[in-house]
Order: structure tokens, then C-alpha cells, then sequence
């Protein structure tokens, strides 16, 4: 199926058009002006390693947020212009846009639902690339533009089935014309209703596209039939295919037979599976979930890909005071979407919430907080723009103790990751990130907050050679915030970034101080 560039763009636009015309616009939204002005000085504003130029650098960052949510219909829009000036005029003036805005409608008792959503954000090109100058120092970041619209249907639990099905269509950009692609994707999963005692099932699918011949499609089926109260038995069976264009075509297909232990807080699954097609041998899946209370959860899975094994893991348990979760994945990256790579960030959240949907990505950590809201130390995806597919394995380990006025958060990641554009990716070698983290924030007082953070990266870049591209990073950072009145706040700030890399002139340390001031309106 060839996919027109032409009508991927109409769909995507039509649909934001449409849905913005929607009579939740005619209800009062909630907005907000902001405007921060800062001024940093840098020691090593170009973060070069052999011409250490300093610099005065100014910000001015004016933003606007408006959102609403009713009964059928939400939205949110964020837009934020960040323009930086050098006195040092070997340095030019450097301009970012942001932008994050999405609109859902529900529509059929809330069956279906429309989406459409806009993102403008600015990145460093590939994960090896240096994270910790912020865009401020160093090199200029690469502005990256994605819109998209869709469309899904949820039936809810119904006598015999439990349906959703979804799909989309989506534009990338970039402009460094590293990327420029239009692709769509559609999902489904159907699963047995309420009625059935004695059997059960599941199928899901996806299907991808790109205006590149790139494609992929994921099928999965299981039908089991109960015996012996908690016990039963199951047959199940996975398609996978994967195409790029002029460069390979994986398809695998297993079938197998397992059993199956489900109890109200735990689920065993484990098949003996058989491969049709792929260089796979014959494997033993194992599927498991285990939610002992509501504090604690675990679920796992160990599976056959067409790119060899594939696990699963998720841990979350909480306390009163304390925060953990232990993750990870081997997933494959759809052409032109983001690729993972790990580097430490914070999340603005309510004092006390364990529940990340509350939390958002803070526009600055110069800007105070609002009252009622803390930072919360996380492990953050950074961005690796790229037409090819990519598969990823990471781990990552968050921790987090509150007590008092403090929270204090520690991190570990380690990742791995190769594009698979070739037949031979097997072979290829992984670029790996490994890294800790620490943070520390403190409610000084109802206006004062503090926060001191730290980050170690070692990073191996495989160059298709021998020889490899080793760097470590360390970066640490504090910030005193404080709110003078309800509209007017401050702070100021102080950086220490530090590179060591065996690629030429790419290592360097760089000091930087900053104050900032932002009024709201």
C-alpha cells in the first residue's frame, strides 16, 4: 500500500481543524501569561575544549498556557519563545519555539474518541550528543516539528467481547533535514466479554506505514479454556514483519500451547512455542503479573522477537514516604519517532502525588513553584531523531524519599541501543549509556525552595570500526527559588558541566551562573 504524503498531511490537519471547531472552545478556558528574563554568565559559552571564550548571555522566555477541560471535549496548549543573546559576538543570537497542544473529543458516551496534537520541541540530534548545556551553551539545538490526528473506539466490557481499536496518521520534521516523513499506524485489541465462564481470549494487532516503504505489522492471538478452579490451558500463536526500504525484510510467526494460573492478585502464564518461520529456535514464553496490595505491583514477561529475546519488567512499590520503580524494555522505535536514551530531569508535582499524570515538564528549573507543588527527581527520555527503526534495552531505577521539606531522589539507567538497518544488525554492537543520578529539594519556607541535583553519564558510541567513541559526563547544578509575590518570583542558579571524550574536540568543563526573574499575568 503506498501512502500519499499528501493525504497523511490533510488528514492530520482536517482533523486538528475539525476538532478545534469543536463547541467546547465556546466554554471558558483557563489562561496564563508568563514572562522570564535571565541573565547567565558562562566561562566556556562554545563548550570548547582547546578556545575557552566566556560570555554574558540573555534570555527572555514569554510563554502562554490556556486550557479547559468539559464534559465531551478538553485541550491544552502550551507555546513558549525562547530568544538568547551573546556579548560575546563570535556567538550568534539563537531563537527557540515549544510547543505542546493536543484537543480530545468523546463523542457516543464517550466510545469514541477524536484527538489531534501539535508538538514544536528542540533537541540534541543523537543520544551521544552532550544533554547537559540546555541550549544555552554549547551547540544549538536541532528544532524538531511533529502533528498528527486520529481517531479510537473502546466498547467497554460487554457480554462477550471487550473491544478498542485505533488509529492515526502523523508528519515528522526536522530542520536539519535529517528527518521529513509522513507515516500512519493503526492498533487493536479484542478480548472475551463478561458472560464467558469457562473460556477465554485475546488478539491484538499493529500495523505501521511510512511514505518510505518502511512498515511493520505485530499480531498476537490467544484462546484458553478454563479446568480446575484457578487453572487453564492455552493455545496462542504471534505473527511479526518488519520492512525497510532496500535494506531487509524480518518475518517470524510461532505457535505454542501453555497453561495458565490466574488468582485475583496473581497471573502465571507459561507456553512452549514453536517457530514457523525465522532463524529463532523453538522457545518457552513466560507471562506474569502480581499485585500482593495496592502499594505494590510486578509484572513481567520473556518472550521470542525477530530480533532474538525480548524482556519485560515492571516494579512499583510505594510507601507513605518512600518511591521506587524498577523498569525495563526492549522495544523497537517506529521510523522517525523517538528513540531512548536516558539523561536526568525533574517533574513539577503535587506535594505528595504518586500519580505522574498530575506532574508536568517545568519550562525552567529557574522558575519558582507555584504553592502546593514539589520537584520530583525522574529518569527523562532524551531525543534520537532518525528515519530508521531502532531497537532499545533499558533499564532504569528511580527512587524517592520525602520527608518533611525535603525529597531527595537517586537514579540508575543503563541502556543500549542499534538501528536496525541492515540484515546484519545481529552483529552490529550496541551504543550503550550508563548512568546515577541524585537530587535534592527543599521547601526552604512557604516562598524559598532549593534544589541540588547530579548526574553521571559514560557513554560508548559504535562507529562500525574497531574503535569506539568512549565519553563521560558529570554535570551538577543547584537553584534557590523565591516567590516575592503572587505574580512576581526569582532565582538564581549555578551550573558545573564536564566532559571527557575520545572524540576529537569533544571534551571540555564549563561553569555557569544565572539569575532570573518571571512575572505572570
Amino acid at each position: 500500500m503506498k501512502l500519499s504524503r499528501q493525504t497523511v498531511r490533510f488528514s492530520a490537519i482536517a482533523g486538528c481543524a475539525l476538532l478545534q471547531l469543536s463547541p467546547a472552545l465556546q466554554a471558558s478556558p483557563k489562561m496564563d501569561l508568563s514572562l522570564t528574563i535571565s541573565e547567565f554568565y558562562s566561562d566556556n559559552v562554545g563548550q570548547d575544549e582547546t578556545n575557552e571564550d566566556d560570555s554574558f548571555i540573555t534570555e527572555v522566555n514569554p510563554g502562554i498556557s490556556i486550557a479547559d477541560q468539559g464534559a465531551v471535549t478538553d485541550y491544552n496548549l502550551h507555546y513558549d519563545y525562547r530568544f538568547l543573546e551573546y556579548s560575546n559576538d563570535d556567538y550568534e543570537r539563537r531563537k527557540e519555539h515549544n510547543l505542546d497542544a493536543r484537543i480530545n473529543r468523546s463523542e457516543f458516551d464517550n466510545t469514541v474518541k477524536l484527538t489531534a496534537d501539535a508538538r514544536v520541541f528542540n533537541s540534541e540530534v543523537n543520544t551521544s550528543d552532550s544533554t547537559i548545556g540546555g541550549g544555552i551553551t554549547g551547540d544549538s539545538r536541532v528544532q524538531t516539528i511533529a502533528y498528527g490526528a486520529g481517531a479510537s473506539y473502546q466498547s467497554g466490557l460487554r457480554q462477550w467481547h471487550d473491544t478498542k481499536l485505533s488509529a492515526s496518521v502523523r508528519h515528522t520534521e526536522s530542520d536539519n533535514d535529517l528527518t521529513d516523513i509522513d507515516y500512519y499506524q493503526a492498533d487493536f485489541t479484542f478480548k472475551e466479554g463478561s458472560r464467558p465462564d469457562n473460556f477465554y481470549w485475546t488478539a491484538t494487532g499493529n500495523t505501521f506505514e511510512d511514505t518510505a516503504d518502511n512498515s511493520s505489522q505485530l499480531g498476537f492471538g490467544r484462546l484458553g479454556l478454563r479446568f480446575l478452579g484457578d487453572f487453564s490451558v492455552f493455545g496462542q500463536a504471534q505473527y511479526e514483519e518488519n520492512v525497510a526500504e532496500n535494506s531487509y525484510n524480518f518475518t517470524t510467526s510461532n505457535w505454542g500451547a501453555g497453561v495458565q494460573l490466574q488468582r485475583p492478585n496473581t497471573r502465571i502464564a507459561v507456553a512452549y512455542n514453536k517457530v514457523e518461520k525465522g532463524d529463532n529456535e523453538d522457545f518457552t514464553s513466560v507471562d506474569l503479573s502480581w499485585t500482593p496490595t495496592v502499594r505494590t505491583s510486578l509484572s513481567a514477561y520473556y518472550t521470542y522477537r525477530f530480533f532474538g529475546e525480548s524482556y519485560n519488567l515492571d516494579f512499583t512499590h510505594r510507601t507513605s514516604k518512600l518511591r521506587n520503580s524498577l523498569t525495563y524494555r526492549d522495544s523497537v522505535t517506529s521510523f522517525a519517532q523517538e528513540g531512548a536514551s536516558s539523561a536526568f530531569g525533574f517533574l513539577v508535582c503535587p506535594q505528595g502525588s504518586a500519580d505522574a499524570s498530575s506532574c508536568f515538564v517545568p519550562e525552567s528549573l529557574n522558575q519558582p513553584l507555584e504553592p502546593g507543588f514539589e520537584l520530583v527527581g525522574i529518569q527523562l527520555e532524551t531525543i534520537d531523531i532518525s528515519e530508521d527503526q531502532t531497537l532499545n534495552r533499558t533499564l532504569n531505577y528511580t527512587s524517592a524519599y520525602s520527608h518533611g521539606k525535603s525529597t531527595i531522589t537517586a537514579g540508575f539507567f543503563w541502556n543500549r541501543s542499534k538501528r536496525l538497518n541492515d540484515q546484519d544488525f545481529v552483529d552490529k554492537d550496541y551504543d550503550k549509556e550508563l548512568g546515577a543520578t541524585l537530587a535534592w529539594a527543599w521547601k526552604i519556607g512557604v516562598r524559598t525552595d532549593f534544589t541540588l541535583s547530579g548526574l553521571y553519564r559514560t557513554t560508548e558510541t559504535d562507529t562500525g570500526t574497531p574503535a569506539e567513541i568512549l565519553a563521560d559526563e558529570y554535570s551538577t547544578r543547584w537553584t534557590l527559588n523565591r516567590k516575592f509575590t503572587q505574580k512576581i518570583s526569582g532565582a538564581i542558579s549555578y551550573t558545573f558541566l564536564d566532559r571527557d571524550s575520545d572524540a576529537l574536540l569533544d571534551s571540555y568543563t564549563e561553569h555557569r551562573i544565572g539569575i532570573s526573574g518571571i512575572a505572570r499575568f
